[in-house]
């Protein structure tokens, strides 16, 4: 059964609309139709009101920010807001979108109140426009590209979802609290996190690596813990110094960061070279790892971010907040 013969069902019941021929039926059809769809109507203008409420209160901010010629925060701001609220806007948003309406307008709000701060609040605000019109030139270009093909009803559905997205992404971006995340440092590794078992103190990690570089005739060079996540150490000949990660070295073992600390020494030691045979056998004559990636195996940071594609549910982890947002992936989908 079709839509329309589905609300007709609906609307008339078991006569059909035929049967609507004269006043009294057609009162109780208007009745049918009142009681079917008034609380909805109800709920429609009830997120209506609420989302002109936050349009008027977006407009105060906005008529401030008029006084601000060197910014184009208010052009911005209107733009999106003229986005979401426009002549016909009720008919054409999905009523499960209608109803977020409001948090994305305030949002704007929100947004401006926080960019008049300071300079430097405008400044980041311009850095995230600026990522964000990256966002809005890659969905024209995809529009562009889904234009170009036979039309494709889920194709249609899944970039309907990527324009909401965008607007969920608008949110997040103006609820931060600066430019990363810093709400989201609870599921960051950190260096204060206890050692298991087995693993190797920093402390014990310095004391080793001094007493091998010094062994190694390394006594003029230094060694210092950074926050990397992806390399366990690194050799800078410029600076005499070899680095190792503390966060790794807090889940390595004492002879898994002792073959790392051989595998840098190797490279100061012959430092035109880099992985090549000569030094792969400087390195297993000290006893260490003669190549660039080590076990697989080893334990690693929980990533601290996870971008998944709406399409096909490609994911990837991030250590870090994403500064810039792509829709790649989504291209090769269409």
């Amino acid at each position: 059964m079709g839509k329309r013969a589905c609300a007709h069902a609906v609307l008339s019941g078991n006569q059909g609309l035929w049967a609507v021929r004269d006043r009294s039926s057609f009162d109780d059809l208007s009745q049918r139709v009142r009681d079917l769809h008034e609380d909805q109507v109800y709920s429609i203008i009830e997120v209506v009101v609420r989302a002109m409420e936050s349009w008027a209160q977006l407009k105060t901010p906005c008529d401030s920010q008029m006084r601000r010629p060197d910014s184009t925060l208010r052009e911005d701001v209107e733009r999106v807001a003229h986005s979401l609220v426009f002549d016909g806007f009720i008919a054409a948003t999905p009523i499960e979108r209608l109803r977020n309406l409001p948090r994305y307008i305030q949002a704007q709000a929100l947004r401006v109140r926080k960019a008049l701060r300071s300079p430097s609040d405008l400044a980041r605000d311009e850095r995230s426009a600026q990522a964000l019109a990256q966002v809005d030139e890659e969905l024209r270009e995809l529009r562009e590209l889904m234009d170009t093909r036979p039309f494709d009803a889920r194709h249609a559905s899944d970039f309907e979802e990527l324009l909401w997205m965008r607007e969920e992404l608008r949110v997040f971006i103006c609820s931060r609290t600066g430019d990363r995340a810093k709400n989201f440092t609870s599921a960051h590794v950190g260096s204060n996190r206890s050692p298991a078992r087995g693993h190797m103190k920093r402390e014990d990690a310095r004391a080793m690596a001094r007493e091998l570089m010094d062994h190694h005739g390394l006594r003029e060079w230094s060694l210092r813990f950074d926050r990397a996540r992806r390399r366990a150490g690194a050799c800078v000949h410029t600076r005499r110094e070899i680095r190792l990660s503390g966060l790794l070295v807090d889940l390595y073992d004492a002879e898994t960061v002792r073959g790392v600390i051989l595998h840098e020494i190797a490279h100061a030691l012959l430092a035109p070279h880099i992985i090549d045979a000569i030094w792969q056998a400087k390195a297993r004559q000290l006893g260490a790892p003669d190549s660039a990636r080590l076990s697989a195996h080893l334990p690693s940071p929980r990533p601290s971010w996870v971008g998944v594609c709406p399409v096909c549910g490609t994911r990837r982890e991030l250590y870090s907040a994403p500064r810039r947002v792509t829709l790649r992936c989504v291209f090769t989908h269409f």
